[in-house]
């Protein structure tokens, strides 16, 4: 069976609700941004900083998990474990601090659900501190991008029949599963993903 998008006059697909999320994030700029927005953004990457920090010390798991980062760090130094000063491959790095923004579960919360900061910024930083070059102007463009998804993805399912139940406990999806989406926007957006390369990612 040949693939939808393997054919260019069949790119983009039509009805495809993604891709309006994928244009939107490959061509957001510093520009688009609102002055409350950056303010936002702002205090989700302090936020989530902290949070990171607090769980170095605090949080149950976190040294094993940062001792299996470090020895993959050993052959592949690509990305900064936060509070730690090891690196470790991108991959690794993202997911130690990821584990560590959520660890004490004291990280921001938008109100369909998912985690905005422990979401996007350890994904997204592990990325750009890799590339190297980005400014900062950028990092938020991109954890703008990652956000909008996760809350137009937690609001869009929070206000179906079905989606009403997922938003309530024991909530099976809503903190992990939209997550992902933002995770693959704010990253393909530190990696300056075309449209369709977005639409790849998710």
């Amino acid at each position: 069976m040949t693939h939808p998008f393997s054919h260019p006059h069949r790119y983009p697909p039509k009805n495809d609700a993604a891709l309006g999320l994928c244009t939107y994030a490959a061509n957001l700029t510093y520009s688009d941004l609102p002055d409350n927005v950056v303010w936002t953004l702002k205090r989700i990457v302090l936020d989530t900083l902290g949070t990171i920090l607090a769980a170095n010390t605090l949080a149950d798991g976190i040294p094993e998990l940062v001792q299996i980062a470090r020895a993959d760090g050993r052959n592949l130094p690509e990305s900064t474990i936060v509070g730690f000063g090891d690196k470790a491959p991108a991959m690794m790095a993202a997911l130690a601090n990821g584990a560590m923004a959520h660890a004490l579960n004291y990280d921001d919360f938008s109100e369909y659900g998912g985690h905005l900061g422990a979401s996007t910024i350890p994904a997204a930083l592990a990325v750009a501190q890799h590339r190297g070059g980005l400014s900062g102007k950028d990092f938020l463009v991109a954890l703008a991008a990652g956000a909008e998804v996760l809350c137009r993805l937690g609001a869009a399912i929070a206000m179906t029949e079905d989606g009403a139940s997922l938003t309530r406990p024991p909530r099976p999806l809503r903190i992990q599963l939209w997550g992902y989406f933002s995770a693959a926007v704010a990253t393909g957006s530190v990696m300056n993903l075309t449209t369709r390369q977005m639409h790849t990612a998710l």
